[in-house]
């Protein structure tokens, strides 16, 4: 839903607000398949206390439960059915695995607070 007001100025002709959070679709509809290097993805209602953030990329879909604590990492090229948690194979992570989830929490931390992702 970010992405429809963008879209819809774009297709209008207006210009996109700064402070806008999507991007225009409008390439996407022209045939340009470059796309975005990550998607993201949270569920918060305030009569639900289980509130998630997520992000996928190519590679990888990390969740984060603010209110819990408990994160999820996946690597979909190996595990594509999201059966095997990365961060609860054993006892302790592996630090590629810890890397990775805290590395994409960065990228979920600029997305929420609307800033260019982090390289």
């Amino acid at each position: 839903m970010v992405d429809l007001l963008p879209t819809l100025c774009d297709l209008s002709g207006l210009p996109i607000p700064v402070q806008a959070a999507g991007q225009s679709l409008v390439p996407l509809l022209q045939g340009d398949v470059g796309g975005r290097d990550a998607v993201f993805a949270e569920q918060y209602a305030p009569d639900n206390p289980l509130r998630w953030v997520a992000v996928r990329t190519q590679q990888y879909v990390y969740t984060h439960y603010p209110n819990t604590g408990d994160e999820l990492l996946f690597d979909l090229q190996a595990d594509s059915r999201e059966e095997m948690n990365l961060l609860r194979r054993t006892s302790e992570p592996t630090a590629s695995a810890r890397a990775m989830a805290d590395a994409l929490r960065q990228q979920i931390q600029a997305w929420l607070h609307n800033e260019p992702n982090p390289k």
